[in-house]
This record gives C-alpha cells, sequence and structure tokens, in this order.
C-alpha cells in the first residue's frame, strides 16, 4: 500500500465517483455480519475499511465487502456471555451480558428493553447486579480487548477476596 506508483484509472474513477459519497460507516461504529464483530477505525477511499476484532487484531477490507455484508451493531446482535459496555454519561462500564427483557418504563423510545447481566463493574465498583439499565437511557456496545481483560481482573481480584 501507498508505493510510489500513481494511482491507476479505475481508482482515479473510483475517487471521483465517491468524491461526494459517504461511507455508510464511520470511525467508532461496531459493526457484525451476525457471527463476527468489528470495530471501524479509519476508513480510506482507495483501500477501504480498517476494522479491529475485540481481541484487538487489524484488518482493512474493500468497502464494498464491509458495506455489503455488515450492518451496525445493536444491542439485538448481543448473546449470552459477550462482554459490552453500558455508556451512561460519561462512564464506561463493563459487564458481561445476559439478555434483553421487555421494559416497563414509560419513554418516548419505542419499546425499550431492560438488559440484563451477570455481572460488572459500575459506578460504584464491582457488582453481580443483574440490572444493567435499559435502551432508552443508555448506548451499549462491545467491549474491547483492554475492557475485558480489566473487567476479568477485576472478577479475579473478587474471586480471591470471597477464598
Amino acid at each position: 500500500m501507498g508505493g510510489s506508483n500513481p494511482p491507476s484509472s479505475a481508482n482515479m474513477k473510483k475517487k471521483k465517483y465517491y468524491k461526494n459519497v459517504e461511507p455508510k460507516f464511520k470511525v467508532g461504529d461496531w459493526i457484525t455480519d451476525g457471527e463476527a464483530i468489528f470495530h471501524v477505525t479509519s476508513y480510506d477511499i482507495d483501500y477501504g475499511y480498517q476494522l479491529e476484532t475485540q481481541k484487538g487484531t487489524s484488518f482493512h477490507f474493500s468497502d464494498e465487502k464491509v458495506e455489503n455484508k455488515y450492518h451496525l451493531w445493536t444491542i439485538q446482535d448481543a448473546k449470552d456471555g459477550d462482554v459490552l459496555i453500558d455508556k451512561s454519561g460519561s462512564r464506561e462500564c463493563p459487564f458481561i451480558f445476559k439478555e434483553t427483557k421487555p421494559s416497563d418504563i414509560k419513554t418516548d423510545v419505542l419499546n425499550p428493553l431492560t438488559i440484563l447481566g451477570y455481572c460488572g463493574i459500575g459506578g460504584a465498583g464491582f457488582t453481580k447486579s443483574s440490572g444493567w439499565g435499559d435502551t432508552a437511557n443508555c448506548i451499549y456496545y462491545p467491549a474491547t480487548k483492554k475492557q475485558r481483560d480489566d473487567l476479568f481482573k477485576v472478577m479475579d481480584y473478587e474471586k480471591t477476596k470471597i477464598l
């Protein structure tokens, strides 16, 4: 990539054609095809998307492949046991996801969900609380490797306090 050769005429046409077209996903988005989950770390019109797995491995994929195969990750893509982030205000709280259930809160959000988890790090530290907010008041997304590792370190520490 990025050698000294001039861009091919196909790339020049692609650049010209896409000049005023925004990519489907933006940097910071989490995307999935239902199996793999990626974090969008950069986008370049010539090279496509740079994506990072939750374990920190980076890949480059063409924009056509990504935009045709992947969709924005939502809480409906979460699976039992996934480590997620509950972003409420300025805090990012990692927790182990269990399930969603319909919420009975009164809100303008259509069909909000209550998010249940096994345990995590909340505002007051480690908790085995099952309630992790709802889709009307919180934002959820997959945890990065560092966030997962931090949660597991705290869990290991809590386990030693019990023994």
